[in-house]
């Protein structure tokens, strides 16, 4: 302990169970202001979380349309990727037979 706490402890008049009992005050007050806060940052919390509900309830159609259209998409990709396949098989075919009728001539 340094001198000053020394020094601060003998100024004070009061008994040592009234220090005790000042700091527990102190404490309870200290508690008392940290659960209001933390009560503060719950009502927050709740407003926040009302707020990105709403949101998703607004936006949940629009990503409902977003996931139909990807599907519609996909659904023609796989097609012409298909088509691409069938072209390229034609096409090794016939270079195929350009290549024999040229070799016969």
């Amino acid at each position: 302990m340094g001198d000053e706490e020394k020094t601060a402890e003998q100024d004070d008049a009061r008994s040592f169970e009234e220090r005790v009992f000042a700091r527990f005050d102190a404490l309870d007050a200290r508690f008392s202001s940290l659960e209001e806060k933390a009560e503060s940052l719950n009502t927050r919390l709740s407003g926040l979380e009302e707020k990105v509900d709403r949101r998703l309830h607004d936006t949940r159609p629009i990503w409902e349309n977003v996931q139909t259209e990807l599907r519609r998409i996909n659904s023609k990709l796989d097609q012409v990727i298909a088509d691409l396949f069938e072209t390229r098989a034609n096409q090794t075919s016939l270079n195929r037979r350009v290549d024999e009728i040229e070799a016969s001539r």
